[in-house]
């Protein structure tokens, strides 16, 4: 791909590759990101976003002062007052979990059981809830 194609592209698709700096922002806060250097950064990289879309070579310079900022908020802590648990592997997020209700075994006929699972299906297809029985 030539960088004049990357660069129109990009400008269609901005926020599928997370290079839109406001939206970062607002998203790095909503995570409880400590505020810093960086919230004045992307602020200034927003602004700046038209101007670097002029030509491939600035909007690589652009690219990369926004990548190292980007780099930088994902090295910053979480707010110690911020009130959720955002767990980042999937062994915290099964120990921050609350334990499942114990699954009853089916204690009714197989043809019972088609015959509900296919009226779930169905109401799950056409985007009902399930009918009282």
């Amino acid at each position: 791909m030539h960088p004049e194609d990357l660069l129109a592209w990009h400008k269609r698709h901005a926020w599928l590759l997370g290079i839109e700096p406001a939206t970062e922002r607002l998203q790095a806060e909503q995570e409880g990101r400590a505020p810093g250097a960086w919230s004045r950064q992307l602020a200034r990289l927003a602004k700046e976003a038209p101007a670097a879309q002029e030509t491939p070579s600035k909007f690589r310079r652009w690219l990369e002062r926004n990548q190292a900022v980007l780099d930088a908020v994902q090295r910053t802590p979480i707010r110690k007052d911020f009130p959720f648990v955002e767990p980042d592997d999937l062994g915290a997020i099964h120990k921050g979990r609350p334990k499942s209700p114990p699954v009853r075994a089916w204690s009714g006929t197989r043809k019972a059981f088609a015959e509900r699972l296919h009226g779930a299906l169905l109401g799950r297809r056409n985007g009902r809830g399930a009918m009282p029985a």
